[in-house]
């Protein structure tokens, strides 16, 4: 077993240039101070610092522009850790517009891959808040998802094939450059929302689609939430195919900028597609929705779509979120209501997000997980570090075959491990 001070000088002779100040990490996480942290600008370097690490008793933590997923794992208190930051890996490798793929080193920002893929007319419809700070890699170790996940599915519907650097120091290639079936097994698919627990992600490719020609919101008031519940109903039954549903509780819709009654709920509703199209749907709406409707331009629609975004992105002393069944989308809105918790779920993905600006008891917290249901869940996050609530909650049955695979593929424990794998074994 290598000595710390040995690994040190080894990881200092090797990659001295590549080593980086770890004060804007610590100051951001109480008692979260890592022993290193690297930027490293290649993937043969990625290969290099694990293999010197094999031996050495630590744990290489990725943290790909994504710093809070640090609330959500389990960080060693037996062991030093590393950060290891993807600052430097962040080339376009290529980008083939006539098969609608881009092939990227995992640091590249959502902002820089939108800035080489718009002039084609392209997109990864993947809407976040600070594209400038989120990373590719962090986007897909830590699974985030847009609101227009509704039309256009979620991150895993766009990634190919994935590069990555396994807990052994080897190098493997999953998936293809086309978006052409492939014989096997998706071995990059298991990397989305694994929070680089199975591997450390150097490059992606991913599919493209074709910008849309224009989008368009619309903002319904729904009395309660039972009419909101009935408004949604008629919409996904009807003639025309939202891109966007966003259902705000009245805190939120008053932390939105539009602020309704105590009881009434915001459905915020987008199309997408060529004018033409966008025109037609929004005349539907009033067919079959006998609410007040306020059409947004494209230019206001596109200043609330990013108000959306960022209001997902907020800070606040408690957030969480939750997997709903969509059939409690509402009830379960309406009881965050309740605990003075403001709350929007994304229609379609059984996704909420919460926040808080209080704390919440025990009882609270267990009703939201039982709310959740047993296919659900309640993930809490942003909370103080004496916060007695547990991030993730009881593990649930799933837990034992993901714990395997996670030692399958780490048997060191030399990568991170993630909360929704529950406690780490002693």
């Amino acid at each position: 077993m290598m000595n710390l001070p040995r690994l040190r000088a080894a990881i200092e002779r090797q990659l001295a240039a590549r080593l980086v100040s770890t004060e804007s990490i610590t100051s951001r996480f109480r008692n979260a101070a890592p022993w290193l942290a690297v930027q490293p600008q290649s993937a043969a370097e990625v290969v290099e610092l694990v293999r010197l690490c094999l031996d050495g008793l630590v744990t290489i933590i990725p943290l790909g522009g994504n710093l809070p997923t640090l609330e959500l794992l389990y960080l060693p208190d037996d062991r030093p850790w590393i950060a290891l930051l993807f600052n430097r890996l962040n080339r376009i490798i290529q980008h083939t517009p006539e098969d609608l793929t881009v092939t990227l080193e995992s640091g590249v920002t959502l902002a820089e891959l939108s800035d080489r893929v718009e002039p084609h007319h392209q997109e990864l419809p993947i809407d976040l808040a600070n594209p400038e700070q989120v990373t590719v890699g962090g986007m897909v170790s830590a699974n985030l998802n847009g609101p227009r996940r509704l039309r256009h599915g979620t991150l895993t519907d766009y990634l190919l094939g994935a590069t990555l650097v396994l807990a052994d120091g080897s190098m493997i290639k999953a998936g293809a450059k086309t978006v052409k079936n492939v014989a096997g097994y998706d071995l990059h698919k298991l990397l989305v929302g694994s929070f680089g627990s199975l591997g450390i992600l150097v490059e992606v490719t991913l599919r493209l689609k074709p910008l849309s020609e224009d989008f368009r919101l619309a903002v319904i008031t729904g009395h309660n939430a039972d009419d909101a519940a009935q408004i949604i109903s008629r919409l996904r039954r009807g003639t025309t195919r939202p891109a966007l549903l966003e259902l705000a509780n009245p805190l939120a819709a008053q932390q939105l900028h539009h602020p309704v009654d105590n009881a009434e709920f915001l459905l915020f509703v987008g199309y997408e597609d060529t004018r033409e199209a966008v025109q037609w749907q929004l005349e539907q709406l009033p067919q079959y929705i006998e609410r007040p409707i306020r059409i947004f331009d494209a230019t206001e629609s596109l200043e609330v779509h990013q108000h959306l975004l960022n209001w997902s992105s907020l800070t606040a002393p408690l957030l969480f979120d939750a997997l709903v069944l969509s059939n409690q989308n509402e009830r379960f809105l309406e009881r965050c209501s309740q605990l003075g918790v403001a709350a929007m779920a994304h229609i379609g993905s059984a996704l909420i997000r919460g926040r808080c600006e209080h704390g919440l008891d025990s009882t609270a917290v267990m009703e939201l997980r039982n709310l959740a249901g047993e296919a659900g869940h309640v993930r809490f996050y942003a909370q103080s570090a004496d916060s007695p609530i547990d991030r993730w909650g009881p593990a649930d049955g799933s837990t034992r075959w993901m714990r395997a695979i996670k030692c399958q593929f780490d048997p060191r424990s030399l990568l991170p491990w993630p909360g929704f794998l529950g406690p780490r074994s002693p």
